[in-house]
């Protein structure tokens, strides 16, 4: 017997991106997974076992990794759950505020570095771009 086809309701392409995060949910106190795709809509979590299911509500906390060891909050975004497995479990983000929206942005697309140029005209290049 086959495998029904999954629809794919993403309205944003998720990205492979590996962070450390934290999730709490009411069921449960609070434990940490690993994303393996994020986007602005959404995530994939993996854990070392499910712990939540199927329309269970959580809050995700990303912590931005800082080369000096320090992990301040980047954000707090609540999801819900819209599928689990063995290896971890489906997120959709819900209720995103416009804190969490330029968070994630920033995460997900990030600006080239800008560089100024010794030139007569003052020119500002965009590394990378030029």
């Amino acid at each position: 017997m086959s495998k029904p086809a999954q629809t794919e309701n993403r309205w944003s392409p998720r990205q492979a991106m590996e962070l450390e995060v934290a999730l709490h949910a009411t069921t449960q106190g609070p434990f940490t997974g690993k994303t393996r795709n994020i986007s602005i809509g959404g995530m994939f979590v993996e854990t070392d076992m499910p712990r939540l299911f199927r329309d269970d509500e959580v809050l995700v906390t990303i912590n931005d990794n800082h080369p000096s060891g320090d992990q301040p909050t980047l954000c707090r975004i609540p999801g819900l759950v819209i599928w689990s497995d063995g290896n971890g479990i489906g997120l959709m983000f819900s209720r995103l505020d416009p804190g969490a929206i330029r968070a994630l942005r920033k995460l997900l697309y990030p600006a080239p570095e800008v560089t100024q140029e010794s030139n007569r005209a003052g020119t500002t290049h965009l590394k990378g771009l030029t």
